[in-house]
């Protein structure tokens, strides 16, 4: 009645504008909201209307226009204006717009959470993930139960690998949101990223109750049996992953599975398909050709490489590959012609030298072979398998400081482990244990998993007199193998020298 009485009440067009818009009358709503700002073009509200009516129908650009417009208008109106248009200039992927969008609210209603979400969201997006966090951190100090901001912030931590902190945030999210599909997802691989492979599983299971055709949860899935040990369950998982969203590095991940189970048809089933789907992709050929040795299937594997040679004539993996074939075929002279072959046309390249160098040692030419690997640090001077072999040939010849110099290059080129412990030896039979027991220390900094680093290193910290440290190492020896008879029986001494018998005794036995 008012509208009838005043069409220029913008007021009363407002208030018709809100009530059709409550019964869900959008085109009328919007239509009576136009009549309120032509009626009094400062009534922000009135644009705030139709954006959201516009919004709703996906007229993101329109609505971006017509939030624009109640800035400009109307001040009263700000910080929902400005939050609606951030909201949609992300929609609309224009991302330093809608951070521009959120810094204005962060510094006009600093006291309010939406401008630190509009700008978190939007720096998340352009991969400034450190920056991304704080923000949505205060908008949740702002607003906890933000469940936008709970969410980016997961996703934010995710990709910047802080996964405890990103597991919290997706439960405080799930706790307020359950069901949620996209925190679902995430949570599962959140749990497995965290350690949790059994409650990973669950989750990916119970997932995949939201989202059925997920190839995401299925590798999930999959991931977290095989970390449980269940292979074939596993297995089965990847197999519906690729099955639902083909991939060519889930293909290898699959045949290496089953390498692992020692399922070696179903290996060599996955590589045939992936190297017949990129015939162009060597590492296809490759675990193929492995998978046939494995099988035993030698003509099989040269055939494989007779018939790239024919596409590649002289290339020199190939050539290198058909002699490791015509090797395990105990065709030593063939491997070798094959491999001398690679040698002359292409002598800059070490895999050839090297091969030949392990079938002169095989054959006992340790003069050839000592001539190989320096062919190979002629061009690679700091090529550390050339010279870890270089250094057992002279520990075999008794060349102590050779061996020594030889292994340290070969340590500084490529940590290993295991060439430490040999250097530590080395060390010792020249006399000089500090840089030995230096040398065993290093080998457990680089495999801290290896329980023959620690079994040697506690041996010598012993050995120099230091009964706290040797025991120790000693200690963790016998964690990692725990059937090591020779880390119990020093364990019993250092125990029988400090008189606990009782301990030495159990050690002992």
């Amino acid at each position: 009645r008012a509208v009838a009485a005043e069409p220029k009440l913008a007021r009363a067009w407002l208030g018709k504008a809100r009530v059709l818009a409550r019964l869900g009358r959008k085109d009328e709503a919007a239509a009576a909201a136009a009549q309120a700002a032509a009626a009094d073009p400062h009534l922000g509200l009135a644009y705030l209307i139709q954006a959201r009516i516009a919004d709703g129908a996906g007229e993101r650009e329109r609505a971006v226009a017509l939030y624009r417009t109640a800035l400009k208008q109307d001040a009263r109106v700000e910080l929902p204006a400005r939050l609606g248009l951030g909201q949609d200039l992300l929609a609309l992927d224009e991302l330093k717009a809608a951070e521009e969008q959120g810094a204005q609210m962060v510094k006009r209603f600093p006291a309010a959470p939406h401008g630190y979400f509009v700008r978190g969201v939007a720096r998340y997006r352009q991969k400034r993930f450190e920056d991304a966090v704080a923000d949505l951190q205060k908008c949740l100090a702002k607003a906890p139960d933000h469940p936008g901001a709970e969410f980016y912030l997961a996703l934010a931590q995710y990709q910047r690998k802080q996964w405890q902190q990103a597991l919290a945030a997706a439960k405080a999210l799930q706790a307020q949101r359950p069901g949620l599909k996209p925190v679902e997802m995430l949570l599962a691989e959140l749990l497995l990223r965290t350690g949790d492979p059994k409650g990973a599983e669950k989750q990916a299971r119970q997932a995949l109750a939201l989202a059925p055709d997920s190839a995401f949860l299925y590798r999930v899935l999959g991931a977290a049996l095989v970390a449980q040990g269940k292979g074939e369950a596993g297995a089965e998982a990847l197999e519906k992953a690729q099955e639902l969203a083909p991939d060519e590095k889930l293909e290898f991940a699959i045949g290496d599975l089953y390498l692992s189970m020692n399922d070696l048809e179903k290996a060599a089933a996955r590589f045939e398909a992936a190297a017949a789907a990129h015939p162009e992709d060597r590492g296809a050929q490759i675990r193929l050709f492995y998978t046939r040795l494995r099988q035993r299937d030698f003509d099989g594997a040269l055939g494989l490489m007779d018939d790239l040679l024919l596409k590649q004539p002289g290339d020199p993996l190939w050539l290198n590959l058909k002699g490791a074939a015509l090797l395990a075929k105990k065709d030593e002279k063939g491997a070798e012609a094959t491999w001398r072959g690679v040698t002359q046309d292409r002598p800059e390249l070490p895999a050839a030298h090297l091969n030949l160098a392990g079938l002169y040692e095989r054959q006992k030419r340790w003069g050839e072979a000592r001539k190989e690997y320096e062919l190979v640090l002629a061009a690679k001077p700091k090529h550390s398998v050339a010279h870890r072999q270089l250094a057992v040939l002279d520990l075999r010849e008794g060349k102590l400081d050779e061996a020594v110099a030889h292994l340290q290059a070969s340590l500084a080129a490529q940590p290993d482990a295991r060439v430490a412990l040999v250097l530590s030896s080395a060390w010792l039979q020249k006399g000089d244990r500090d840089k030995a027991v230096a040398a065993a220390d290093r080998a457990t900094e680089i495999a801290p998993n290896l329980a023959a680093a620690w079994l040697q290193a506690g041996v010598l910290h012993l050995a120099q007199g230091d009964l706290k440290g040797g025991e120790a190492r000693l200690r963790k020896a016998t964690e990692l193998d725990p059937k090591s008879a020779v880390a119990w029986y020093q364990l019993g001494g250092v125990a029988a020298r400090q008189k606990r018998w009782d301990e030495a005794r159990a050690h002992l036995k």
